[in-house]
């Protein structure tokens, strides 16, 4: 089975130009399986994103998501559940690392040519 899935995109909860539900009901309206909202230096998008598709009974995946800036470029968070809190400020890779680790998160390079 395939899934179409994004998973690095904005809301209005940092720099995109969608509100979280509309970007949620655009996902499931082109049939995509999973999405990941990756709002810089914040988890609210995802949430807000997550709570929208349980209210409208969607069956996609909001994955618990966010674009972190840290000391050294940006740094996506992937998360299998809502993390306690928001990551550190400005951390740095390994304060993030120490951060995802007890929330059992993954992190990904966001730009890693730049």
């Amino acid at each position: 089975m395939a899934w179409i899935v994004e998973l690095h995109m904005h809301t209005t909860a940092s720099d995109g130009a969608m509100e979280p539900h509309v970007a949620v009901c655009l996902a499931e309206k082109r049939g995509l399986a999973a999405v990941a909202v990756t709002d810089h230096d914040t988890f609210r998008g995802s949430s807000l994103a997550a709570r929208a598709a349980r209210a409208f009974g969607f069956n996609i995946v909001v994955v618990p998501a966010a674009e972190i800036r840290t000391s050294v470029g940006d740094v996506l968070v992937y998360c299998p559940h809502e993390p306690t809190g928001e990551p550190p400020a400005r951390p740095s890779v390994e304060e993030l690392h120490d951060w995802a680790s007890g929330n059992s998160c993954i992190l990904v390079p966001a730009h890693p040519y730049h």
